[in-house]
């Protein structure tokens, strides 16, 4: 529950008894008559919970009152007339708002737009709308704390230019506004169309996105990036699935820095083939993230691709660990990517290495590893096999290879003379088993052998 205007006195419930866009017993009319506190409630009888009954707006609503309750209870629809050619659905511009089971659909703007800080907003669906389904803005002066759960967005981004566009969006509107927070949980974004995205994170303070889904849409699953005058920091993906979506699974690029991913699927429901059309997770311009018990297999690109592609500086201290890449969960199917398992590649300074720790890498149709960045640590990963070291599970191309630009790389299965041996096993792959083609190079310590 997020903080409001609790204990307000003659807080009241307001009741909708019209379908109607405006006048007596209209939503409209009960929004502009609450006040701080009250609840805005559907009458049974005129929305029946059987089933879902429109309201068809001729132009936006605004839920500008502080602490207000709007109970849609998943019953109720705002749907934007043809004839509107402007405005969101439903604009939150009030402190501490709460927004339960509405449906919006077919606006020529977004479907929910929030402006307002400490936001709640629980199920429902946005669907259809021209351009985000549900956007936060973070206006000046002011922290959003914006919590969403339960809520799915369909084929928003109907207008063109759906590159800028998402089911999900977080965005700052302009320089030096005040940061954004977020946290969407359990949200499903499926379908938005025109290059539209399932999530897109267009600067902010954080976002944490735990167990959504980002399925089939006509971009990226999930986009982070910002404007050389914004930056989006603090990203956490922690479980949820990836997959079906035309461009890459998620991108973490310009100005993105800080990100976790955490057991996602990307390209897998962890057993089925249903791959993303660029690559699982794909990084340039930003720094400093962590890539941790994911799977990620059937994508068309790589499974991790680092640096490449796309301009912008090169990454720099990512760690990957722990990660199953070509496999399904149980590590058993072959399902691959349609390039390298991880590649890595862009120059980084002293100082600014990557580290690759207790990784599966196996049956991805290129390498295994391809390393072309400086400073990479190799400990314990499998490469070619899986953790039972299993035959047939090979990556189609060298198990791991160092070319140009991979300089002082370690495949180093003792980084600590003191503690535990923990080789990388490079096995079964197609090519060479490691192939180095650069200079400053270190091997010790690894079991390679059946390429």
């Amino acid at each position: 529950m997020i903080p409001w205007l609790a204990g307000v006195a003659g807080a009241a419930t307001l009741t909708v008894t019209s379908t109607s866009n405006a006048g007596a017993g209209s939503l409209r009319a009960q929004l502009a008559a609450a006040n701080p506190g009250d609840s805005i409630a559907f009458d049974a009888t005129t929305f029946p919970p059987s089933s879902v009954t429109p309201i068809v707006l001729l132009t936006g609503l605004t839920a500008a009152q502080s602490g207000l309750v709007l109970q849609g209870d998943d019953r109720v629809q705002l749907t934007c007339h043809a004839a509107m050619t402007s405005g969101s659905g439903l604009t939150v511009s009030g402190a501490s708002v709460e927004v339960e089971g509405l449906r919006v659909a077919g606006c020529p703007q977004h479907g929910i737009l929030v402006t307002a800080e400490y936001v709640e907003i629980r199920g429902g669906t946005v669907s259809s709308n021209d351009l985000f389904g549900l956007v936060v803005e973070g206006p000046a002066a002011s922290v959003n704390h914006v919590f969403v759960s339960g809520v799915t967005a369909d084929a928003n981004c109907q207008a063109p230019g759906g590159a800028a566009c998402a089911g999900f969006g977080v965005r700052r509107n302009g320089a030096g506004l005040g940061p954004v927070v977020v946290e969407l949980t359990d949200v499903i974004a499926t379908d938005q169309v025109n290059g539209g995205h399932g999530f897109a994170l267009f600067g902010g303070e954080s976002a944490t996105v735990t167990n959504a889904s980002a399925i089939g849409n006509a971009g990226h699953g999930l986009v982070c990036s910002a404007t050389s005058t914004q930056s989006v920091a603090e990203v956490v993906v922690a479980g949820g699935v990836v997959h079906s979506n035309v461009g890459s699974g998620l991108v973490l690029g310009a100005r993105c820095n800080g990100a976790q991913i955490v057991g996602a699927r990307v390209g897998t429901d962890g057993a089925a083939a249903l791959g993303n059309g660029g690559d699982g997770i794909q990084v340039f311009g930003s720094d400093d993230h962590r890539l941790v018990r994911n799977v990620v297999a059937d994508n068309a690109g790589a499974g991790i691709s680092v640096g490449g592609l796309v301009s912008g500086s090169p990454p720099e201290r990512l760690t990957i660990e722990d990660n199953v890449v070509g496999l399904s969960a149980d590590q058993q199917t072959a399902l691959g990517n349609g390039a390298d398992g991880v590649t890595l590649t862009g120059a980084t300074g002293v100082g600014a290495f990557h580290s690759l720790v207790g990784n599966v890498v196996a049956a991805n149709v290129g390498d295994g590893v391809k390393i072309a960045a400086q400073e990479v640590v190799l400990t314990g990963n499998w490469v070619g096999t899986n953790r039972l070291e299993e035959p047939g599970l090979g990556n189609g191309g060298d198990g791991v290879e160092v070319t140009t630009g991979g300089t002082d790389t370690h495949l180093d299965g003792r980084p600590d003379p003191d503690g535990p041996w923990l080789p990388n096993v490079v096995s079964y792959n197609g090519g060479h088993g490691v192939r180095v083609a650069t200079f400053d190079v270190q091997l010790s310590d690894n079991r390679v052998g059946r390429n």
